[in-house]
């Protein structure tokens, strides 16, 4: 979630809240990876079941 704007917005407080700002960006890319790792790890257990649908294995 996006912290919110200090008051004042002082330069010191922008520079405080761009480094929060990319706290929350680092926590999203990590979860991001993490749906992907789990998202790859799904398609090799239906590969190995021989369940898979091809088409379903579009990259986005």
């Amino acid at each position: 979630m996006v912290p919110p704007l200090p008051e004042p917005f002082t330069f010191g407080a922008s520079v405080d809240y761009n480094l929060q700002l990319l706290a929350v960006i680092k926590n999203c890319n990590v979860d991001k990876a993490n749906i992907r790792r789990a998202e790859e790890q799904q398609h090799e257990f239906t590969d190995m079941a021989g369940t898979a649908d091809k088409s379903s294995h579009r990259r986005k």
